[in-house]
């Protein structure tokens, strides 16, 4: 019988054997050992670039993943962090046994995340015993996962030829200004309510102010939710990852 992490998910001090994605990262900042990769991957990282994007900036080095260990609260039973299934964030702003490091404000927009990927994320702020804040782990079966990763899932890129993108040929959304790259300019009717109108579309999925300009903080959002949809995170809304985002 293969051993396991309290959740159910294998486990094993050998990261290969179950699957880690070593190279796992959001928006540039990197999970020391990774997260198990496929629809794990899929489904932590878009919690971890919903809260990078509108909850708080992720810091370098302060993030953690995969490590083959026991629970610290529970020594008894291994933790899930050994099954490459949870995830820190954080850490030092939120450490193991404080609650009330998040504003109320920002409990709820994590709620909001979790929801949105599929409820199979559990959130240590809502343990029982010791609350843990900047601990994100699965607690779902295969099954259920794979279900809340293909609601996230990006779609496959159009097909040469193919406009799902409903603005002119060439045209990006990005926080520079020039074709390809912004979309700051005039419609051809001589107004911008065409360009603020999508842009607020854009600013409603990546959870930012639906101001309808593509600034700085726009253009972070967006890297940041495609990085966790495994796009080019390239902070610039093209044709696929509008597709992506199903505008």
């Amino acid at each position: 019988m293969s051993t396991t992490s309290y959740n159910g998910w294998p486990a094993s001090p050998d990261p290969e054997a179950i699957g880690i994605d070593q190279a796992f990262n959001v928006g540039g900042v990197w999970f020391p050992g990774g997260v198990r990769g496929g629809d794990v991957a899929l489904v932590l990282g878009h919690v971890a670039a919903g809260i990078h994007a509108t909850v708080e900036r992720l810091v370098k080095g302060w993030c953690w993943g995969y490590e083959f260990r026991q629970n610290v609260n529970n020594p008894s039973v291994l933790s899930n962090h050994a099954s490459g299934t949870a995830i820190d964030v954080n850490a030092p702003s939120h450490p193991n046994g404080k609650g009330g490091t998040f504003t109320p404000a920002q409990v709820v927009q994590i709620r909001k995340i979790i929801a949105e990927a599929g409820n199979v994320v559990a959130w240590g702020h809502d343990w029982h015993g010791t609350v843990d804040e900047m601990h994100f782990e699965i607690h779902g079966t295969v099954q259920q996962v794979k279900a809340a990763a293909a609601g996230l899932r990006a779609p496959a890129p159009p097909a040469a030829g193919a406009s799902p993108f409903p603005l002119p040929a060439g045209y990006y959304f990005g926080p520079l200004s020039g074709p390809k790259q912004s979309i700051s300019g005039m419609a051809p009717d001589g107004s911008d309510r065409k360009w603020r109108f999508s842009i607020t579309r854009i600013q409603a999925v990546v959870h930012v102010a639906m101001d309808g300009l593509y600034g700085p903080r726009t253009g972070q959002a967006v890297k940041g939710w495609q990085a966790a949809h495994h796009l080019s995170a390239d902070g610039l809304t093209g044709p696929i990852t509008w597709r992506a985002m199903r505008l």
